[in-house]
């Protein structure tokens, strides 16, 4: 059919015969070449359409949420170039309702779109380029049923979704998975798990993770994704589980879980900064290797290196004491303490001599040397036989390089043998 010149758009799709410029989307799609908009009247469209590049398809009233344009069939693109879809209502009919296939760079826009998986997952996505993308920009949908999700991906390129919501009335357990395509999220609450296998990974920015019960996001292969100011809620299972292989960057995310482990398997984790509220407070993360730190207190690994909270320690157990000359100041043990802001302390027992005048405990930066009375060490009497404790003033260190704490003890006594053991404990705290 030819367009109507006095119409405002070239191309109008409407149900009924004569009130647009063709019936179906399929046949509109025949007409129009790139460059072109077809806009689309209210109705349901069931057919399956094979997309054009450079060719835009949008509801004439934008209404999406409502929603009155409602494809439902499989719309299919395997074409070299760019398409955008805007405010319209997809709908699985027992199939896709978006594939993106083939070898070409396809990229697929869908801008306020409604992607509703009433009987079938959503979305797949397999094109072999990594230059196919596909974009969903303010898009809502549903997942209605068990046993399907939002989208399954192997292909080599990348989606990406901004600001859009995902809900999952039908309570599926089933994961939306890549396998090798590189997923991310900005500003978007998703309410179904989510899976990786060999190089296929998830990533998200301020966005919300929701499952009922279900590990929200389970990795495995060789994957490093990362996850910045999110959120994590799994009910009674683990929010996170890092395969073997894998590396998870958490910057600033929370956590909701009952599960005794909210972060758990056998990969690496590095984060900073998490946040656990609910039933979270008293969890954990269990994965094999972990790199990071926190202001908040809680029950899992201690910060590591670099990170405020990193502790260290040195202790000379009473078993391996140290010998006191009388009158000598003798290093009992020592730490190394990297550039940053600490807080020293220490603990000294003295023990073997009957007879005795004065015990000094020191904290200082040079070996077998008590430093300064003002600053560096503690004095206490002694003349019986009793064995004696004597705690170093706290030191708080501001260190630029690398710096050796010495924890030294001295004993003027008569008669006996002085022996020295303790501790020093430094905490970085800047």
């Amino acid at each position: 059919m030819a367009h109507r010149s006095f119409s405002p758009s070239k191309w109008i799709v409407d149900p009924l015969p004569g009130v647009g410029t063709h019936t179906t989307l399929t046949s509109a799609l025949s007409s129009a070449v790139s460059g072109d908009t077809i806009f689309m009247h209210p109705g349901t469209y069931t057919e399956d359409p094979t997309l054009k590049a450079g060719v835009n398809i949008c509801a004439y009233n934008c209404d999406a949420q409502t929603p009155n344009v409602i494809i439902k069939g499989k719309c299919t693109a395997t074409f070299a170039g760019t398409c955008t879809l805007s405010g319209i209502n997809f709908q699985t009919n027992s199939d896709f309702s978006l594939a993106v296939t083939g070898s070409s760079a396809t990229i697929v826009n869908l801008f306020n779109c409604y992607i509703n998986c009433l009987n079938n997952t959503g979305i797949s996505f397999t094109s072999s380029s990594s230059s196919s993308k596909i974009n969903l920009y303010y898009c809502n949908g549903n997942i209605a049923t068990t046993g399907i999700t939002l989208i399954t991906a192997s292909s080599a390129g990348s989606y990406n979704a901004y600001s859009s919501y995902i809900t999952n009335t039908g309570l599926s357990t089933t994961a939306s998975s890549s396998s090798a395509t590189q997923m991310s999220n900005f500003y978007c609450k998703m309410d179904f798990p989510l899976s990786s296998t060999l190089t296929g990974s998830w990533n998200g920015d301020n966005s919300v993770f929701s499952t009922v019960n279900t590990t929200g996001y389970t990795l495995t292969g060789t994957v490093s994704p990362g996850f910045k100011k999110c959120i994590f809620g799994s009910g009674t299972a683990s929010c996170i589980s890092v395969g073997a292989g894998c590396s998870v960057d958490l910057d600033n995310c929370s956590f909701s879980s009952t599960n005794t482990n909210v972060v758990t398997g056998a990969g690496s984790i590095r984060y900073q900064l998490p946040e656990f509220f609910g039933a979270s407070a008293s969890t954990n993360f269990n994965v094999t290797t972990q790199t990071g730190g926190t202001v908040q207190g809680g029950t899992f690994q201690a910060p590591s290196a670099g990170f405020l909270g990193e502790t260290l320690l040195s202790n000379i157990a009473a078993g391996s004491h140290v010998a006191l000359s009388n009158g000598s100041a003798t290093t009992i043990t020592s730490i190394n303490l990297t550039p940053g802001n600490w807080i020293v302390l220490g603990n000294i027992e003295i023990t073997g001599i009957t007879t005795g005048t004065v015990l000094i405990g020191a904290i200082n930066t040079t070996t077998n040397n008590i430093g300064n009375p003002a600053t560096d060490y503690s004095i206490i009497s002694w003349s019986t036989n009793t064995d004696q404790t004597i705690t170093p003033p706290i030191h708080y260190a501001t260190v630029t390089t690398t710096t050796t704490y010495y924890l030294v003890g001295r004993a003027d006594y008569t008669v006996g043998s002085a022996f020295g053991f303790g501790f020093i404990r430094a905490v970085r705290i800047g």
